[in-house]
């Protein structure tokens, strides 16, 4: 028996198909039936159906054709009875169709068969045809509520398999945060040391609140902090100006210097600063759209104007001085091969310097004996360091 290629269009199959779950093409069912002599005789579009007729043995035979299930009734005279023999197969393929229009008395082990009388009743083949529909009708709502219910389950399954991996998803996130949470607070310095006024309270706020502490400043004999919170905590002494202007905000970061010297930088991004800040540090802050991320005073030139010690570094990796000690300049200016940018810089009031690049090299000094002999004690553990008057310092450091 010749194997038939599908003489449906591509895509055909998407509305009427010839696979086995979605029957066949019309076409295809009217190849076959003429290739075997069947003739037409019924094309019902809305009960899908198409049905052939040729005489078979001697005696008429109906082959009818439901194209969209695959479902193939046929009606002959059974060899050995007087009788005709109604049979009907379940979800055929093409080519047990094709074996139908060759053979109409092939069984292919999946419908049945009923036998009735050569002259039935007015009806009767009809009736029997809507009886094995309802039979069939009523498998395919069984079928139905099978799937409806392995729907549900697979969708039951899809959803806790979806938000297992978008739980799994946050938990890696949030492992990450707090991974990066806690190297940004290592590399500012979980801990600390200094030589500066009102040791106690120093000693005190700073055992309490420093590995929460995002930004130190020093100036004259205060020192102040403000927490990851916004919350600012501070010996006595912050200068005046300063303590009036920044209450009730959130302060982000704060710099201060001797002579009232202080900048101050909110959470939302404003910026104010004091009279006594020099007016071309003014006009950098100004020129520039990116806030500060480092600022620092140095000596004050009193009188002499362009001659006041700063350094500012901006966000975007930018940043300029005026009048440092010439060992920071040297370290700022550098353009040799192994450069990096500043990460931090602190100034001090009688020349005192400190500096730490993007690659963790660092430079400091301009301290007295025993200040620079305390630090050199933490070597490559230090972060920060600040300075205030009588070479008061304050150092943040991280044990390895």
């Amino acid at each position: 028996m010749a194997a038939l290629n599908s003489m449906c269009p591509p895509g055909a199959n998407a509305q009427v198909g010839h696979a086995r779950a979605l029957g066949f093409c019309v076409p295809d069912v009217r190849h076959l039936a003429l290739r075997y002599d069947w003739v037409e005789v019924q094309h019902n579009e809305s009960s899908r159906v198409i049905a052939f007729t040729k005489d078979w043995s001697g005696a008429p035979a109906r082959i009818s054709v439901y194209y969209t299930t695959g479902c193939v009734g046929s009606v002959i005279q059974h060899p050995k009875h007087v009788s005709r023999t109604q049979m009907f197969r379940r979800d055929c393929t093409l080519e047990e169709l094709e074996e139908i229009f060759s053979n109409p008395r092939v069984h292919t082990g999946k419908g049945y068969q009923r036998r009735q009388d050569m002259n039935p009743a007015p009806g009767e083949s009809d009736r029997e045809e809507v009886d094995w529909l309802r039979r069939e009708l009523k498998d395919v709502e069984e079928n139905i509520a099978g799937l409806t219910a392995s729907r549900d389950e697979f969708r039951t399954r899809i959803d806790a398999l979806e938000e297992a991996e978008k739980a799994k998803a946050r938990a890696i996130a949030e492992a990450k945060k707090a991974k990066a949470e806690a190297e940004r607070k290592r590399d500012r310095g979980l801990t600390y040391t200094f030589r500066a006024w009102h040791g106690k309270t120093l000693q005190k706020m700073s055992t309490k609140h420093i590995k929460d502490v995002r930004c130190v400043a020093m100036a004259g004999e205060a020192t102040l902090m403000i927490r990851d919170d916004g919350r600012l905590v501070h010996t006595p002494d912050v200068p005046t100006d300063l303590y009036r202007n920044t209450r009730g905000l959130r302060a982000k970061y704060i710099a201060m210097g001797s002579h009232d010297r202080w900048f101050c930088q909110c959470d939302d991004g404003s910026q104010m600063w004091s009279w006594a800040v020099p007016h071309d540090l003014s006009d950098a802050i100004n020129e520039n759209s990116c806030l500060v991320k480092c600022m620092a005073f140095g000596e004050d030139s009193g009188y002499y104007f362009g001659e006041d010690s700063y350094f500012v570094l901006f966000e975007n990796g930018g940043y300029t001085w005026n009048n440092v000690p010439s060992a920071l300049e040297r370290v700022l200016s550098y353009k040799g091969r192994n450069r990096s940018a500043p990460k931090f810089v602190s100034l001090g009031p009688n020349g005192e310097y400190f500096i730490r690049l993007e690659n963790g090299r660092m430079w400091w000094g301009g301290m007295d004996d025993d200040g620079m002999k305390d630090t050199r004690k933490l070597g490559n553990k230090l972060k920060s360091l600040y300075f205030g008057d009588r070479y008061s310092w304050f150092a943040r450091y991280t044990e390895e």
